[in-house]
């Protein structure tokens, strides 16, 4: 979905942001606030958000950024934001269609002349004197598409969702700070799984069968959560990567 804002002129506002998915429209009032304001949650639906909905047919959904300064700068809270976008992918076939049509992903077919791809994911129990880990690698028919990081979590996500997802990251669980700016594009289609790797060091594209994808990747995540486990180290949590590559 791409957001563009209403001129302030037609609503007096420049707090709407304004997309459309298919056939689906929606509209978003971001709301800011700084420093000491305090309000609950994303705070009182204002009027304009109502009214200019109305007027354009939109869904309207609010979200506040909280802004702060701390030491290093300014700080950012969200609310509302992660709410939005599961609402927004729970609208299954206009968020499969805008990831990939079935004409597109007929042609991806044909480019890759039906070709299927296997992927592997090896798990390695790594012991040094000051840490240990497992050291998980990613690889498509005996080639790493990525060499550094693979976030476990993306890749269990990916075994039953249509999204992009970013599966390559960096060693600290954030993926810009690797200039990692986009995700891998997964869409699941019939008994296929379709890759579109951005940040692929070799082939950017690939094809895998569903089971194999599926089986592979939740039975080695699975084995190195116990590994985890045993380690008496942490679960694999949003802000931490437990399983980490190595470089």
């Amino acid at each position: 979905m791409q957001p563009v804002s209403p001129s302030p002129a037609m609503f007096d506002c420049n707090s709407l942001l304004y997309g459309q998915m298919g056939p689906l429209k929606f509209l978003v009032y971001v709301r800011i606030t700084l420093n000491e304001e305090t309000e609950e949650g994303v705070g009182p639906i204002p009027g304009i958000l109502i009214d200019a909905a109305r007027e354009l047919e939109a869904e309207p959904h609010l979200v506040r950024v909280h802004m702060t300064q701390i030491e290093t700068g300014t700080g950012f809270r969200y609310f509302g934001c992660e709410e939005f976008v599961e609402h927004v992918k729970s609208c299954g076939h206009a968020w499969m269609a805008q990831l990939v049509t079935p004409d597109q992903f007929a042609k991806y077919v044909r480019l890759l002349k039906g070709k299927i791809s296997n992927l592997e994911l090896d798990l390695k129990f790594d012991c040094r004197e000051d840490r240990e880990e497992v050291a998980l690698k990613l690889f498509v028919d005996g080639v790493q598409p990525h060499s550094g990081t693979i976030c476990p979590h993306a890749l269990m996500h990916s075994t039953f969702q249509s999204d992009e997802h970013y599966i390559f990251t960096c060693s600290c669980g954030v993926p810009e700070c690797s200039s990692i700016n986009k995700g891998v594009l997964v869409v699941h289609y019939g008994r296929l799984v379709l890759w579109k790797a951005y940040y692929a060091e070799h082939d950017r594209l690939f094809l895998f069968d569903q089971r194999q994808y599926q089986s592979e990747i939740l039975s080695k995540c699975n084995c190195g959560l116990l590994l985890m486990k045993k380690l008496n180290k942490p679960a694999m949590c949003k802000s931490k990567i437990s399983l980490t590559s190595n470089r």
